[in-house]
């Protein structure tokens, strides 16, 4: 038998190909704001003219079938479409208070 010295096959050149390709549709919840302007009457009394409390919270949920980190990553330019381990998101809660004199 002949030995061939280049030996190679679809495995072993790192080919891009789809066995692990899946879907990556999701569905996010990635900001959301609730507030609440207290009503004239009940702050004239008080010296204030305008009084507002909410809450902003960003990346509350994420729903996807996709087992890697994130759906919504981004490949470069040579790598469309590549997920490589993006890390996740991470959820944040800003709470605050609009007041006018």
């Amino acid at each position: 038998l002949p030995i061939v010295e280049n030996s190679s096959n679809f495995s072993n050149q790192q080919v891009p190909n789809s066995y692990l390709m899946e879907n990556g549709s999701y569905l996010r919840l990635k900001s959301l704001i609730v507030g609440y302007t207290l009503p004239k009457t009940v702050i004239n009394r008080i010296g204030i003219d305008k009084f507002r409390v909410y809450v902003q919270a960003t990346n509350l949920f994420t729903i996807t079938k996709y087992t890697g980190l994130d759906p919504e990553f981004i490949g470069g330019d040579t790598a469309f479409g590549i997920d490589y381990g993006n890390y996740p998101n991470q959820k944040q809660f800003l709470f605050g208070v609009n007041v006018t004199f």
